[in-house]
């Protein structure tokens, strides 16, 4: 169903510079640098094999995932976002509605499962055989009777697609043999139901893999359990022929490096927003950034870095704004607080590992001038809730930010955040809604649910 229908006090940041030997370590301007004349990149053509340079125009194609038993399977609250098992018919004619907005709206749909399963059909048995192993061992399976008993489940089915559906849902110890015990690790001591916990936030596809300008990302956490998740998309990456030749520039076996999905917001084509985060390290943004710096193909030319000043709270950037079209943002209010701003551009310098240093340097300057300097327009902030304090919040943790935009001033987003949504309408957008009795529950938003791969 879709329907038709503030701006915010300037504030400025003040920000010390740190200090060794009485010289900063870094510098601290207001100004960004210019960018029109940097790099011959920003003129250059744009292929269209995979392309995201922001989060508002018109999007192509997508990954979903369609949610299958996985929900309904409870495991501990802390290896999952979910807090409870949901109902599974329920949410499936949820998710379906999501993808039929996005199909009448001249969306291309891919679904993962079925993506994975065509690529897993074109492999030798060599290689299929390593998938599986690979995905018990990340499982944590230690009993090497275990290992054999749940390597022989997996090899049964019938089809590539079963097995993939069948790793996501989990397997229980009741639908296995019972184990031959062979060796003192053979004895499962745990009284869990599970050999394999069921990857129940699987449906959340964007936490685990993105499109960011030409190239891709699979996000990673120090989190065993989040990232079992991602490795569907290494090999996904590696063998799909939808992925030849795409540049990789984050990978999940980048050592001591995280990147997170919520952290990241594609402002337009040449710069992009991150935030430090529980989930995003300074590491790993610095491997990302040089990663995408060194692809020629790549047009984005700035990344600002977003830390709250003064404090040992993290933020996440999904939870402070979110893109409704090149110069409207639906925003937090804690987006309008204090917060510090690095600068990180490429630079032709050389590090020891061949690939280009990065420039950086520190930016005292308001969210709403940094978002200003970005666009070269006044931004329309939108404030979550209206502005209002408990409003605010409450449609906050109902995942009121995290929206999808399909087009310019053309957004999907759940239904029961009713004052957030009324000013979207007040804006002029349209405003798809999506039934969220059970999908909002995922503690996630609706582009949460969605990879873009194209965007025009």
């Amino acid at each position: 169903m879709a329907v038709k229908k503030k701006k915010t006090e300037k504030r400025s940041v003040k920000v010390s510079s740190k200090k060794v030997d009485n010289q900063p370590i870094v510098k601290i301007n207001n100004q960004l640098t210019t960018l029109d004349d940097r790099d011959a990149r920003l003129k250059a053509k744009t292929p269209l094999d995979f392309n995201v340079y922001n989060n508002s125009s018109k999007l192509k194609e997508v990954i979903i995932y369609r949610p299958g038993i996985e929900v309904e399977r409870i495991i501990k609250k802390n290896q999952t976002t979910f807090s409870s098992a949901k109902h599974l018919e329920r949410i499936q004619r949820e998710h379906d509605i999501l993808s039929a907005i996005l199909q009448k709206n001249d969306v291309k749909v891919q679904y993962l499962n079925l993506m994975l399963a065509s690529a897993l059909d074109q492999l030798d048995e060599q290689l299929k055989e390593e998938f599986i192993q690979r995905f018990i061992l990340e499982a944590k399976i230690t009993s090497l009777s275990a290992f054999n008993t749940l390597f022989n489940y997996f090899r049964s089915f019938d089809s590539n697609l079963e097995m993939i559906n069948a790793m996501i849902a989990g397997v229980r110890k009741n639908e296995v043999p019972s184990l031959i015990i062979n060796r003192f690790s053979d004895l499962v001591l745990d009284d869990s139901a599970y050999y394999i916990q069921p990857l129940s936030d699987f449906l959340l596809q964007a936490k685990y893999f993105g499109t960011i300008g030409n190239g891709v990302v699979i996000y990673q956490h120090n989190d065993d359990y989040f990232n079992r998740h991602t490795l569907f998309y290494e090999y996904l990456v590696k063998f799909h022929p939808r992925f030849n030749n795409v540049n990789l520039y984050f990978s999940r076996n980048t050592d001591k490096c995280y990147l997170s999905s919520d952290d990241i917001l594609l402002i337009n084509q040449d710069t992009l927003l991150i935030s430090v985060s529980e989930h995003t390290n300074i590491l790993g943004i610095e491997v990302f950034a040089r990663n995408l710096y060194n692809d020629p193909k790549n047009k984005i030319l700035r990344i600002i870095v977003c830390a709250r000043k003064n404090s040992d709270q993290f933020i996440r950037m999904n939870q402070l704004i979110s893109s409704l079209d090149y110069d409207k943002f639906i925003v937090h209010q804690k987006a309008l607080g204090e917060m510090v701003f690095f600068e990180l551009l490429d630079s032709e310098q050389k590090d020891i590992d061949g690939l280009n240093k990065l420039e950086f340097k520190e930016i005292d300057i308001s969210f709403e001038s940094l978002i200003e300097l970005i666009i070269k327009r006044r931004p329309k902030f939108i404030l979550s809730g209206g502005g209002d304090e408990l409003n605010g919040i409450s449609e906050a943790n109902n995942s009121a930010l995290e929206v999808l935009m399909i087009k310019p001033t053309e957004v999907i987003v759940y239904d029961r955040n009713k004052i957030t949504n009324q000013l979207l309408l007040q804006q002029g957008l349209v405003v798809h809604y999506l039934p969220s009795a059970e999908l909002a529950r995922t503690n996630a938003g609706v582009n949460n649910l969605v990879i873009p791969l194209i965007r025009e």
